[in-house]
Order: structure tokens, then sequence, then C-alpha cells
């Protein structure tokens, strides 16, 4: 890939290992497998709230979608999300499951509750708690869907597309 790995020596004499790899912005994705025929579809510009409690997973995130043009907002917390979601205009919610104040299937619960476009924010649960009892359990909180983690970077790209596409056709409406 044109890139190069190094050992370096970090503070304290713990070793580390460097990795640079150069590689291309995706200007647009494919989508996903569960989606038919592949087409390619633009995100940029999609708004997306991510409720992660988690400080290396919202990095991991900010890095995977940033570049893509995507709007990211972070809450930290169940309840941060909650007040987010009523005050912005989102696409899409990623939430986590298990965050501190209040849960991500309580705060999935509490947004369906709310009055207007945002009760209807599309909204995907983003955990490593992905059981079948799990999955169950925030589909019917009402929840959208579920993205196990470690994060599979083509199935969330997809369902960004997806989303991408049902803004698409409303703005068209």
């Amino acid at each position: 890939m044109g890139g190069a790995i190094a050992p370096e020596t970090a503070p304290g004499g713990d070793a580390r290992l460097r990795l640079q790899l150069e590689l291309p912005i995706a200007e647009q994705v494919v989508g996903g497998p569960s989606e038919g025929d592949a087409h390619e579809a633009p995100i940029a510009g999609l708004r997306v709230l991510v409720a992660e409690d988690n400080e290396p997973n919202r990095r991991v995130l900010q890095v995977l979608l940033a570049p893509a043009g995507i709007y990211l907002t972070f809450a930290e917390d169940g309840v941060k999300a909650v007040d987010a979601a009523t005050r912005g205009a989102f696409d899409l919610i990623l939430m986590d499951a298990n965050m501190p104040r209040m849960d991500g299937v309580d705060a999935v619960r509490a947004i369906r509750r709310l009055s207007g476009p945002v009760a209807d924010m599309p909204i995907h649960m983003l955990t490593a708690n992905a059981f079948e009892d799990d999955v169950r359990d925030y589909l019917a909180a009402g929840a959208d869907g579920v993205l196990a983690k470690p994060v599979d970077v083509h199935q969330l790209y997809g369902l960004l597309a997806a989303v991408t596409a049902a803004v698409s056709r409303r703005a068209a409406a």
C-alpha cells in the first residue's frame, strides 16, 4: 500500500509501532450488500448525532466519517443525546447501548416519545451488545437497526448511503 511500519521507543521505555499509510479519501461509497444492487451514493453533508461515552470510540468514528464530509455531533451519555436530538436537526442517530446517566435503550424510548419530526429520526444502535436478545430489545424500544462493534466500515457506509437516499427522497417530495 506504499506505507511504512517502524518500531519506536516511547517515553518510559515502552515500545510501540508507527504505521504510516497514504490512502485516498473516498468521495462516494458503494451501497451495502443488503441493498440489493450496489450503487454509488454521495454521503457528504449528512448530519449525524453519535451518542457514545467512550472517547476512543468517538475518535474512531471521527476518523472514519469526518473525511467523508459528514457533520458529526457527539453526546457522551443518553441524557445529552436526547437533549441534542431535541435541539438539532439530524439525519441519523448512532446510539451506544451502555452509557452513564441514561442508557441507549432508554434514550431511544425518550426520543420516540417526543413530538414532531425528531420522533421519526432514524436511530441505529452502534454497540458491542448485539446478541439476538439485545437486538430484539433495541428494536422493541424503537431503534431502526443495529450495527455491531467493532464497526464494520462497509456496513456503516451502507447505512449512511441508505439514509442519504432517504433524505434526498424526502427533499424531492
